[in-house]
């Protein structure tokens, strides 16, 4: 992984992927792109529809590397192998070379200008359709290829995903009816994982987030069939302490969860 360590000492902070616009793009439902604020001249506050991703999907992964977007795979065979790149400032698509293994629900990120993809469910390509993954995909948009990493530990879909410094952590997950609390961290300049410690609660379907030291995992559901919390309060996520967000903090310096927190 020599080439992620020469990209690395170019930056001197890595950022995390902005967790609204993870939520925008996880949310589509249809081709339409919506954004805030709007390509152009915009009206704050408000949103408009933007050039549409080549293929609808949803259980797609999305992050962006500079302003480009990269939505990647999803929930059917064709969406799966799709890897389309967003150009903010000329609001226009363009499809790059899809992944060797096409999956639906992948954690996807961003580290020092490389994209990311771990884990998910297979789709199509060289694997077994159906079963979730292992497998650590990474894309160089510079070059547009693709080349591996080593194996997540715990082959898993529908886990949280953030990025400390270089270090990225995959939180929870589902595989073969298995909700998961396991917490697994992936160095990138090592090519190496670890385990820290897990959530108090196993979780699929969660959204995860990077503030200072501290990893936020919000909320999610314990099964495919049985939500953590009712459905109807499980949008409250800017909420801290409520029956409709199960939110937890994870501090780096102290390598431990805390409990919930009041608002």
């Amino acid at each position: 992984m020599s080439e992620v360590k020469n990209r690395l000492s170019k930056y001197k902070t890595i950022k995390t992927v902005p967790t609204v616009l993870t939520l925008a793009l996880l949310a589509i439902l249809s081709t339409n792109v919506l954004v805030h604020p709007a390509h152009g001249t915009p009206t704050y506050g408000t949103w408009t529809i933007e050039a549409p991703r080549p293929v609808a999907a949803e259980g797609l992964g999305a992050t962006n590397v500079g302003s480009t977007i990269f939505a990647i795979g999803g929930n059917s065979a064709i969406a799966a192998c799709h890897n389309d790149a967003y150009d903010a400032s000329a609001n226009s698509w363009t499809t790059k070379s899809s992944p060797p293994i096409c999956v639906a629900e992948p954690a996807v990120v961003s580290v020092a200008g490389l994209v990311y993809v771990i884990g998910g469910t297979c789709e199509a390509g060289a694997c077994t359709v159906g079963a979730e993954q292992s497998t650590v995909q990474v894309y160089n948009p510079t070059t547009d290829t693709w080349s591996v990493g080593a194996d997540i530990p715990t082959p898993r879909s529908r886990a949280g995903v953030t990025v400390h410094n270089h270090m990225i952590f995959v939180i929870g997950g589902y595989k073969d009816s298995t909700t998961y609390n396991v917490v697994e961290v992936y160095d990138t300049v090592e090519n190496s994982w670890t385990s820290a410690a897990p959530m108090p609660t196993a979780r699929e379907g969660l959204l995860a987030a990077t503030v200072g030291d501290n990893i936020f995992a919000i909320g999610g559901f314990k099964n495919a069939a049985t939500f953590s919390q009712p459905p109807a309060l499980s949008k409250n996520t800017t909420f801290r302490r409520t029956a409709g967000l199960l939110a937890w903090r994870r501090c780096q310096r102290r390598e431990e969860w805390s409990t919930p927190w009041e608002e």
